[in-house]
């Protein structure tokens, strides 16, 4: 088993490079005239940002983002839902040690949102940790246990180094690139050279490197843009969004606790890659994380779910939700989109709930008040909410827009389609021309092909 997880991680890893490698050619295989646009777009919007990263090769910042929007999609909106587990404990750990937010895009590129990649000079983990580094910031690593591949603890381990290469560099410029291409390495070049100045640093290191600043600045472009172009994050299923985490100071038996929990026992290892065995001794008494899939549940049981809207009027009622579900209001608010705090107030957000429960939640939180509607009815008519379709006044047009034909229920009405689906009256109308949308019981709807976000009962 050690085996076979270990060439699938390798195969992983080499995927991704090949994607590194072939960038520049997947780059002038496309269109040039969406590419001058949407370069034009990104390089606006570059110059818009706030950041702690040094703007110092713009175009080459462009060049890396541009394939994530108009070449690979839905790989990017995969990324981007994958950020969404990690995120909400990433910010948390970055406050605590007081560091600056835009910390949490390493994993971006370091890992791609993994917390079981193996790079092949033997980084492992969310933060692509080495041996030697991970156990210098407190990381658990022996025959049994490898906490480079527990995305808390080495989350709290990056923090620790983060910290600790700014003292020694004073620079955060520096310190991305000795985090990327090794301390070692870009103090000697300091000490060598006789300069902090950044790009001076960045000529002299070896061409991965030299490029990690800009990926940095892409990774966040790609996150700040994305809803721009009609991506949409890929949450991932509810199996893996809803997890329990807790902590163990003595011996522990995956087995026992697969069955104290009734969660199957496969996929309990699988969200576990940091524990190489089923019983760990921990003969040293170490704290041992374990992170348990709260609704993987064991034999033919299956948990179904349906996704339920809310209102949001409050910050005590996100709270409130999110306190229900057991997760934190920063994931409820970055799963439907808002990766801004507190930006979701005012808005309806998606949840995935069982069917046990939803009754409960809807008699707590109720659906979004009349007076909503009536207030917002001009905004469904105008504005893109989160739209899965570009406005036709973008000039860009992707590859992956589609439209699908959406059978409306008795008694539904166009103003709860948009509600539902997320998308406006406005893209309603523009994919519908010569229809009588007041009369007929059927529409197209813009839509992202294979979105998660469509509740494909009703399309035909």
């Amino acid at each position: 088993m050690q085996k076979y997880q270990y060439l699938y991680r390798r195969v992983i890893t080499g995927i991704g490079a090949l994607f590194g490698c072939l960038l520049p050619f997947l780059i002038s295989a496309a269109d040039p005239s969406s590419h001058k646009i949407m370069e034009h777009e990104l390089g606006e919007h570059i110059d818009q940002l706030e950041s702690i990263i040094p703007v110092m090769e713009r175009n080459k910042a462009i060049d890396i983002a541009l394939p994530y929007f108009n070449r690979f999609p839905h790989f990017t909106e995969h990324l981007i839902g994958q950020a969404v587990q990690y995120f909400p404990l990433i910010e948390q750990v970055l406050k605590k040690h007081h560091l600056p937010d835009d910390l949490k895009y390493i994993p971006f590129f370091e890992s791609g949102f993994r917390k079981d990649v193996v790079s092949p000079a033997g980084a492992q983990g969310l933060w692509q940790f080495m041996e030697d580094t991970g156990r210098k910031y407190g990381l658990t690593i022996n025959n049994e246990i490898d906490e480079r591949l527990d995305y808390v603890k080495s989350t709290e381990a990056a923090a620790r180094f983060l910290k600790s290469l700014h003292e020694e560099l004073g620079s955060w410029a520096l310190v991305l690139m000795a985090y990327n291409g090794g301390p070692y390495r870009v103090k000697r070049l300091v000490r060598e050279s006789n300069t902090s100045n950044p790009q001076v640093i960045m000529d002299k290191m070896p061409k991965e490197s030299q490029t990690y600043l800009s990926k940095m600045i892409a990774a966040k472009l790609i996150f700040k843009t994305y809803k721009q172009y009609g991506l949409q994050p890929r949450i991932p299923d509810p199996v893996h969004f809803y997890t329990l985490n807790t902590s163990y100071i003595s011996s522990i038996d995956l087995n026992t606790i697969s069955k104290e929990y009734n969660v199957d026992y496969s996929v309990l290892r699988q969200a576990n890659p940091h524990l190489k065995y089923r019983k760990i001794r921990n003969a040293n008494q170490n704290i041992i994380n374990v992170h348990i899939p709260r609704y993987a549940t064991k034999g033919k049981e299956v948990i179904e779910f349906r996704k339920q809207f809310y209102y949001i009027s409050s910050e005590e009622q996100l709270e409130q939700l999110a306190s229900f579900l057991g997760i934190s209001k920063r994931k409820l608010e970055m799963a439907n989109g808002f990766f801004d705090p507190g930006r979701s107030i005012g808005h309806t957000i998606a949840v995935q709930v069982t069917s046990s429960e939803y009754m409960t939640l809807d008699k707590a939180f109720g659906p979004p008040p009349a007076r909503f509607l009536k207030k917002d009815l001009n905004l469904l008519m105008e504005e893109n909410l989160t739209s899965k379709a570009l406005s036709p006044g973008s000039g860009i047009t992707p590859a992956f827009i589609a439209r699908e034909l959406y059978y409306l229920k008795p008694s539904e009405s166009l103003i709860d389609v948009a509600m539902r689906l997320n998308i406006s009256l406005k893209n309603i109308k523009e994919m519908n021309p010569d229809m009588n949308l007041y009369q007929s019981n059927r529409v197209y709807i813009p839509v992202n092909e294979s979105s998660p976000g469509i509740d494909v009962a009703n399309v035909r």
